[in-house]
């Protein structure tokens, strides 16, 4: 059976497990957490994946695969914008 899980991301470095194949369909804030919705086969086998979160200007090595942006407001401080990724193999 197809479903959506979500998965919060919190740290700039995060593994998790999700259903081998997994789809992510976006990369949001939900109550100031930066979180993944997947769409997932649940008969499929959990492998672990990890995720990177980078801010701009900074240095990406090459086996990421991007996955989104977020916005996060800063209090009195610029908004900061974060970029994730995906480690490759």
């Amino acid at each position: 059976m197809r479903t959506v899980h979500k998965y919060p991301l919190e740290g700039h470095s995060v593994g998790i497990y999700m259903p081998e194949a997994a789809e992510i369909l976006t990369l949001q804030l939900q109550n100031d957490v930066p979180t993944l919705w997947a769409l997932v086969e649940d008969s499929n086998t959990p492998i672990h994946y990890q995720f990177h979160t980078y801010g701009t200007g900074w240095t990406v090595p090459l086996n990421r695969e991007y996955v989104g942006t977020y916005q996060q407001d800063a209090g009195n401080l610029p908004v900061l914008v974060w970029h994730v990724f995906k480690e490759t193999r």
